[in-house]
């Protein structure tokens, strides 16, 4: 598969032949005005699909931690957390993402990519005009991370270096955690050289704090002009001219096996994947779309054999309801039977009700008052709340013992004893912090 490398710095395409490249000149409408036409002159009749590979500087990337959930209640805290960071509204992007679960720390690292949609129609409207078939849209640092072996069960920076910036990939056994361009100063020789490495150095002294146990690697571009001296300080050695992207890239980052591991991400919307997807195993789906037909035909069938047996079932038993009326109620009908009887059931249920069988706690109702006694205790945060049927749990914590007795009043009164049975268990953390856990078990109705 061929690869057209759009990046901050460069244009590049990528396959077995040809293998072209040029710096960006201005914006990148113009410069792939200029470049298209090249590749397209060069490339054999009926070669110009291509996988699109963008780099951080057209698209958004977000790293987050999330409660330990399954993979299909993800999209639905996403939807939530992502509404803080990014800018743009959540409608105008195609997200994507790749999580990995946590049971140590009970948590899920989510890594959100998000690309605007009016730019990814506009970049596939011109490169259609440009006689251009995009199979694919992909993360270049995605690609890159996932290349990577993990080198440990920390996080690792790993720095590539091109002719025009420094990439530096921030992993977590593959899990991207942040991603960072450092620009190449102006200037040549070993001077500039040295305060792009006191840029990096920066940067990294920075992610540290975030990440003490952080090990930084060199990849082969990067080691080329920098050591790492005994602290782990960035040094410049005897500098010589960078790679471009086209020249120091891989050509394994398209390879297949590469492309199918779980890691990789497309940027692209869901519904072109769908259709890629589609069109990729039609095959497959007509054989067991006929094996489906077969299998509904015979479930069909079933049901009407069925539904002919209780049919006769159904005239067998009024035939013995109505001869049951005739010798224990004359004169009722068996329409008639059947509304007595229901008449007699709706008097029982009555009865029951008034002698206090619950019914289940308004959800709704249950809710706003939490979120009441939330705004009461400003500390009060909750990590769980769950219901089943009358019975109510929450667990949570706060930083001060007034807003816990606060909340352990308000949910008294939320939640009265006369229907409620209240269960709390709690543990100081010092410094006023409580974490606690309420169980309300609702009485009656059982």
């Amino acid at each position: 598969m061929s690869g057209l490398f759009l990046t901050c710095c460069e244009l590049a395409y990528l396959g077995l032949e040809p293998r072209l490249s040029q710096r960006r000149q201005g914006g990148l409408v113009e410069d792939l005005k200029d470049f298209l036409p090249k590749v397209k002159a060069a490339l054999p009749e009926g070669g110009a699909r291509v996988d699109l590979v963008l780099d951080q500087s057209f698209y958004h990337f977000q790293s987050l931690s999330l409660p330990l959930v399954s993979d299909r209640k993800i999209p639905q805290l996403l939807s939530f957390e992502l509404e803080n960071h990014f800018l743009s509204p959540l409608e105008s992007l195609n997200l994507s993402y790749s999580s990995k679960p946590d049971k140590g720390l009970g948590q899920t690292q989510v890594a959100v990519y998000a690309l605007s949609h009016e730019f990814y129609q506009g970049l596939l409207e011109l490169l259609e005009t440009e006689g251009f078939e995009v199979h694919r849209v992909l993360s270049l640092e995605n690609l890159l991370a996932q290349s990577t072996q993990p080198q440990g069960p920390g996080p690792v920076a790993r720095l590539w270096l091109e002719e025009g910036v420094a990439r530096l990939l921030f992993l977590d056994q593959r899990l991207p955690l942040s991603f960072l361009q450092v620009p190449r100063p102006p200037g040549a020789g070993l001077d500039c050289f040295s305060g792009w490495a006191k840029q990096i150095q920066a940067v990294l002294m920075a992610a540290q704090l975030q990440w003490p146990q952080l090990e930084v690697v060199l990849e082969s571009s990067a080691a080329a002009f920098f050591t790492q001296g005994v602290e782990g300080q960035l040094l410049a050695k005897t500098p010589f001219e960078p790679k471009p992207f086209a020249s120091a890239a891989r050509p394994e980052l398209l390879a297949p096996s590469l492309l199918k591991q779980k890691g990789v991400v497309t940027l692209e919307s869901p519904k072109a994947v769908f259709w890629s997807e589609l069109a990729k195993n039609k095959g497959k789906l007509k054989r067991t779309g006929l094996l489906a037909a077969v299998f509904l035909g015979l479930w069909v069938a079933w049901i009407s054999l069925g539904l002919v047996q209780g049919r006769a079932l159904v005239k067998d038993l009024e035939r013995q309801y109505q001869g049951a009326l005739n010798q224990y109620a004359p004169g009722l009908t068996p329409a008639n039977g059947l509304t007595a009887l229901t008449q007699k059931v709706a008097q029982l249920r009555g009865q029951g009700s008034q002698k206090g069988a619950g019914e289940p706690y308004g959800y709704s109702k249950g809710l706003a008052g939490i979120a009441a006694i939330g705004a009461k205790a400003q500390t009060l945060s909750l990590s769980r709340i769950s219901v089943k049927g009358r019975d109510w749990t929450l667990a949570g914590k706060t930083q001060s013992t007034q807003d816990f007795e606060l909340t352990k009043e308000e949910l008294r009164l939320l939640f009265p004893p006369q229907n409620y049975g209240m269960t709390v268990s709690q543990k100081a953390q010092g410094e006023g912090e409580v974490t606690f856990s309420v169980s309300l078990v609702g009485k009656g109705g059982r």
